[in-house]
């Protein structure tokens, strides 16, 4: 009997875990992303100006240190999450727009 529950309870999580991961793609279908189109262009303005820049050539000296230290998986990490997140934007960016 106690098996049983048990059993029960492990399909009541899996069931939660499943509509806690699919339901949140049903709730934005259908809307094209509007609700979320000004915080896209908050983030995208953050990354493509001068903060962005700023952070990523940060996180890329901090990737060199890291590298430097021994640590390669983490400076590898924080090196390409720099140039991902500041650099290959600003530069793509600048190439349709002419302006860095």
């Amino acid at each position: 009997m106690g098996q049983n529950n048990q059993t029960k309870g492990d399909e009541r999580k899996a069931l939660f875990i499943f509509l806690f991961i699919v339901m949140p793609v049903f709730l934005w279908a259908g809307t094209g992303g509007v609700e979320v189109e000004g915080l896209w262009d908050e983030i995208k303005a953050g990354i493509l100006g001068g903060w962005g820049k700023l952070i990523a050539v940060f996180m890329i000296f901090g990737g060199v240190f890291l590298l430097s230290d021994g640590k390669k998986g983490w400076g590898l990490i924080t090196m390409i999450i720099g140039f991902s997140l500041g650099l290959i934007p600003a530069a793509i960016d600048s190439r349709y727009t002419l302006v860095f």
